[in-house]
């Protein structure tokens, strides 16, 4: 009897060290340290370092609560000793899981929905996807049902989507104004087209000066690549070179592919405002559908503007959410900038 006592002592040693038990834990070690470099990325670094950038916006909360909730489960399954460094490490996943899940619901959900005015404008941007989802009627029809004042597109990059008949024809009460580039604004008002630039080669945009629902208010409608290699860094900045000495009320609209909690955007916090900050209701990821987890589209406004209501829509048409905001014009900012003009008249 011993000696069988003994086997069974033996073949449960060989039990604990074996491969397949070995490579388990070599695995949550690893999620262990990729896990806690993400945190120290998220909350400390971010993407000040062009470096990580990419890991910074490959990590959203959301995704690090998931992978330190998968973590936590590994190492339970393998039944840590509770007086040890890989429990105690454990642990601090669960920790890691339950706050940054808590972050993604209190960043990304807004509860609730504001009044909007009867002379607020509706605006609507929507990456379209090149066409490569849906069928360019089926975006058409999708457009349609919006019903917006304003609508501004991007990735609408083809020929036929690229002319005033295409969208005349499915939209008869919209002015279209087709922008190249894959940009395409259409208004139930009217439009000016002010500049088209490239800021470089780093993003395409457009400002138009529009008048909807009797209010004068211009847009700049970006679009920045979205290309891995491209450091958000430099388009962002440019961008904001551009559009910080606006003087008139002024809508920032784009997919800028870059997400809001961006160091780059804190200097545009200074004087804008991004729309679902100010009024956001709902979720506010907007790619990749059907299951996204970054917001990557953008709807900005200087001190020109108020928003009284920002929500994401949902469509199959395309991998990004449509960003839809309700706006009304800051009285006082359209005054100055017509006295400005009245002025400078007057002097001439």
């Amino acid at each position: 009897m011993p000696v069988t006592s003994t086997d069974s002592s033996l073949n449960g040693n060989q039990n604990a060290g074996r491969p397949g038990r070995l490579w388990i834990r070599c695995l949550w070690a690893a999620l262990i340290g990729l896990t806690s470099f993400a945190l120290t990325v998220h909350w400390a670094v971010r993407d000040r370092s062009d470096a990580l950038s990419v890991f910074y916006y490959a990590t959203p909360a959301v995704l690090i609560g998931v992978g330190a909730l998968f973590t936590a489960w590994i190492g339970v399954r393998l039944r840590w000793p509770k007086v040890s460094f890989a429990y105690t490490a454990n642990r601090v996943m669960v920790l890691a899981a339950i706050v940054c899940l808590g972050e993604w619901a209190m960043v990304d959900f807004r509860w609730g929905s504001n009044e909007v005015t009867p002379d607020s404008i509706k605006i609507m941007f929507w990456n379209v996807g090149r066409g490569h989802i849906a069928s360019w009627e089926r975006i058409a029809k999708q457009v349609h049902d919006f019903d917006a004042d304003v609508i501004a597109l991007t990735e609408a990059t083809s020929d036929e989507v690229q002319t005033r008949d295409y969208w005349k024809s499915r939209l008869p009460d919209y002015s279209v104004y087709p922008l190249q580039e894959g940009l395409v604004l259409l208004t139930k008002g009217s439009a000016v087209e002010r500049l088209a630039d490239s800021t470089g080669g780093l993003c395409d945009y457009r400002h138009l000066s529009v008048t909807a629902g009797r209010q004068k208010f211009d847009i700049i409608l970006a679009d920045v690549p979205a290309s891995t290699l491209l450091v958000r860094r430099k388009p962002i900045t440019a961008l904001y070179s551009r559009i910080k000495t606006q003087a008139v009320p002024t809508v920032m609209i784009g997919d800028l592919n870059t997400p809001p909690s961006s160091v780059w955007f804190d200097e545009w916090r200074q004087d804008w405002t991004r729309a679902w900050d100010a009024a956001g209701s709902g979720y506010q990821s907007t790619w990749p559908q059907p299951l996204p987890v970054l917001a990557l589209d953008h709807i900005w406004g200087n001190r020109g503007i108020t928003f009284q209501r920002c929500r994401c829509g949902w469509s199959s048409c395309s991998d990004h959410r449509p960003v839809i905001a309700h706006i009304v014009v800051n009285k006082a900012m359209d005054s100055e900038r017509n006295g400005v003009i009245e002025n400078a008249n007057t002097q001439q």
